[in-house]
C-alpha cells in the first residue's frame, strides 16, 4: 500500500520574517496611538476634557495590551518551532487577557465614574485590527 506523495505534502505560508513582524506591531501600535488619541478628541468635544483623559487612559490599555502578547511572541526567538510560536502565541493571549481584566476590575473599582470613556478609548484600540486585516488582505491567501 503506497501513500500518494500529494496528500502528505501540504503546503505551507511563507514563514514571517522578525523584520516583518516588528513593523507590523509597529504599525498596529501606532494606529492604535492614532484612534485612542481621535477617541481623547471626540470625548473631549462630546463630555469634556475629564473624560478625554479617561478615554486616553483605555487607548493606553489597548496599546499595552497588544505591546505585552507581541513581546511575549518576539521572546519565543527566531528559530522557535510552529509548536513553540502557537504556544507563545497563546501564553501571550493568556497574558493578554489576564491583565486586561485586571486592569479594567482597578479601572471599575477606583474609577467607576470614567468607566464608559475609558471603555470607549479601549474600543478605540480595538478597531486597528479590523484595519490590519483589511490591509493585509489577498497578501496571506491569493485572492482572485
Amino acid at each position: 500500500m503506497s501513500s500518494s506523495s500529494d496528500d502528505s505534502t501540504i503546503e505551507q505560508p511563507p514563514a514571517l520574517p522578525a523584520e516583518e513582524f516588528a513593523r507590523a506591531m509597529v504599525w498596529l501600535l501606532r494606529t492604535q496611538a492614532i484612534l485612542a488619541a481621535l477617541a481623547a478628541v471626540g470625548l473631549a468635544l462630546w463630555l469634556g476634557r475629564a473624560e478625554a483623559l479617561a478615554g486616553i487612559g483605555g487607548g493606553g490599555i489597548g496599546i499595552l495590551l497588544t505591546a505585552v502578547a507581541a513581546l511575549r511572541i518576539v521572546l519565543s526567538g527566531n528559530q522557535a518551532s510552529p509548536a513553540q510560536l502557537v504556544t507563545a502565541f497563546y501564553r501571550g493571549m493568556a497574558m493578554k487577557l489576564a491583565l486586561a481584566a485586571l486592569l479594567f476590575a482597578a479601572v471599575a473599582y477606583w474609577f467607576a465614574g470614567f468607566f464608559v470613556p475609558v471603555l470607549i478609548g479601549y474600543l478605540a484600540t480595538l478597531v486597528a485590527y479590523w484595519l490590519a486585516l483589511w490591509r493585509l488582505q489577498g497578501t496571506l491567501v491569493g485572492t482572485d
